[in-house]
């Protein structure tokens, strides 16, 4: 597994659960995130578990700050492996004929794909002798497949991240002398109990805990996955719903919708 690691979103949930998972002696970490005070005591965990880690508390939006903050850590050593997990959700209200909240849906498209363009450009903008062979990891979602009117910024940001990732893995692949190694993998989690995921008010069917998914993330890597999908149950019925007519679909999902207030 690689030995120089960047995780953004690190201070809580999935992220610190990648951080804390990987997290050994000869392994150095640079973490990312908006929450101080919660980024420090995972920087602490991951510290007693013999890691050598780095911390910054930012906006990963704020590419300068991002990129200054990789350049340092790669300066030290390089870096290995970019993991971008940085993102937020937020659910709408019921259905009206006004629409979705707008300004959350361009908040979300803006926070989540943002984050990710972040840090991805700050890793490949390094010197190539700092990146030889970079592995570059997108967390996204199981609803860029499906995305849902609960949460529509969300979806179609993790829509685009699916898209980017293939976009990025082609660019790279047809350069005809290529110098450097890059290699990009795209996760897609379903239900994940962090403290996005609580907030949720309907049902979280296959539901794992933020440990459990950072263990299958990291089998994943170590095989080689391009694309790592959980869990495949859920997976499976949401290829399945794909299928559906639309009013089907909607009907099927009618009595567990999440939207915040009545579902008519």
């Amino acid at each position: 597994m690689a030995q120089r690691v960047v995780i953004s979103g690190a201070s809580r949930g999935l992220g610190a659960a990648l951080a804390e998972a990987m997290a050994e002696p000869g392994v150095a970490l640079l973490l990312l995130a908006r929450h101080g005070e919660n980024l420090r005591q995972v920087a602490e965990r991951c510290v007693q578990k013999g890691a050598e880690v780095y911390w910054r508390a930012l906006d990963v939006r704020h590419r300068e700050a991002v990129a200054d903050a990789v350049e340092a850590f790669a300066s030290r050593g390089g870096v290995h492996l970019l993991i971008a997990n940085a993102g937020v959700v937020a659910l709408e209200d019921t259905p009206t004929d006004l629409g979705p909240d707008w300004e959350q849906l361009r908040e979300q498209i803006d926070h989540n794909l943002t984050c990710t363009l972040s840090l991805l450009q700050a890793g490949l903008s390094l010197p190539m002798d700092q990146r030889p062979h970079l592995h570059c990891v997108v967390v996204s979602s199981l609803n860029a497949f499906l995305p849902l009117g609960e949460a529509p910024g969300y979806c179609v940001a993790k829509a685009a991240q699916h898209a980017l990732v293939a976009a990025l893995d082609d660019f790279y692949a047809c350069r005809p002398e290529p110098r450097t190694e890059v290699v990009f993998s795209l996760v897609c989690p379903g239900f994940v109990a962090t403290a996005m995921a609580i907030d949720y008010p309907g049902p979280r069917p296959f539901e794992c805990s933020a440990q459990q998914a950072a263990q299958r993330i990291l089998r994943g890597l170590r095989a080689g996955h391009k694309v790592i999908v959980f869990p495949r149950r859920l997976a499976l019925l949401l290829w399945i719903g794909q299928r559906l007519p639309k009013p089907i679909l909607r009907w099927i999902l009618a009595p567990s919708r999440a939207y915040r207030g009545s579902w008519p």
